[in-house]
């Protein structure tokens, strides 16, 4: 999406928003710096999306605009989804997660409040193979696997939308973790053996979180502002190699392009 205000952008994987202290020699390209170049003029950062999550990014064409952009998207009204794919089975069909995150990048490390909205979509178990780890403090039983085999198990997954009232620091990633609910992908807050197994069985290709929707009344034209992304290509892959994937996880992935699927 694009006007004479601001520009709605589909972001990569594995790209930046723009240029930081997180940025490696491997690191070229950044959202800011494409973009800029896409419109042909200066653009501006209204919201961030972690480095290995994708999908809807905002940016206005001035520094004045800017501020009234963030504001409509911080409005109570206003809709900020991502589609997230979170291990286990949550106790709950919606939560209302309200718990506060320290500020781990900031200077004085300060504590702010932290509202994340979650909607249980779908859960089902699909089977992973994985080195067996003998239970600790129990004699290995002689029908057991020898530890470090191969052994396979099923492993509950649970599709969820999430809802951001706040934008802390990798928000949806914390407070998931705080719940018990780690995103599969996720090598800063998730479990190492599980991403491997599914990356192995599954080709999963990276943390499976994904900005989807952005509702807001646009601030200069008082209209409503609604924009969907479907799952990117790596992502909805991944989705297709799951055995028995329910109607609500297939139904994010990108609709039918040119008559093939994406």
């Amino acid at each position: 999406y694009q006007d004479e205000y601001m520009v709605v952008v589909s972001k990569p994987p594995n790209m930046l928003a723009h240029r930081s202290r997180e940025a490696t020699r491997q690191d070229i390209f950044f959202v800011l710096n494409c973009v800029r170049d896409q419109v042909g003029k200066e653009v501006y950062i209204a919201n961030r999306l972690d480095r290995a999550a994708s999908g809807l990014m905002v940016l206005t064409f001035s520094g004045e605009t800017v501020s009234k952009v963030h504001a409509a998207m911080q409005d109570p009204d206003s809709v900020k989804e991502y589609c997230a794919l979170i291990r286990g089975q949550p106790e709950w069909d919606s939560l209302n997660h309200n718990v506060a995150l320290r500020d781990h990048d900031k200077k004085y490390h300060s504590t702010r409040n932290a509202t994340t909205a979650f909607t249980r979509l779908a859960s089902f178990p699909i089977e992973i193979t994985e080195p067996y780890i003998p239970p600790k403090d129990t004699p290995l039983s002689p029908d057991a696997p020898a530890p470090g085999s191969p052994f396979a198990r099923n492993l509950t997954v649970s599709l969820v939308a999430c809802r951001i009232h706040t934008g802390r620091r990798h928000q949806i990633r914390r407070h998931l973790k705080g719940l018990g609910h780690n995103i599969v992908g996720d090598t800063t807050y998730g479990k190492g053996r599980i991403n491997s197994a599914l990356r192995e069985c599954y080709g999963l290709p990276r943390l499976f979180l994904h900005a989807r929707k952005l509702r807001m009344l646009h601030p200069f034209t008082n209209e409503t502002l609604e924009l969907e992304d479907p799952l990117p290509p790596d992502l909805s892959d991944f989705v297709r190699r799951l055995p028995c994937a329910p109607p609500p996880l297939l139904a994010v992935i990108r609709p039918e392009v040119d008559g093939e699927q994406a």
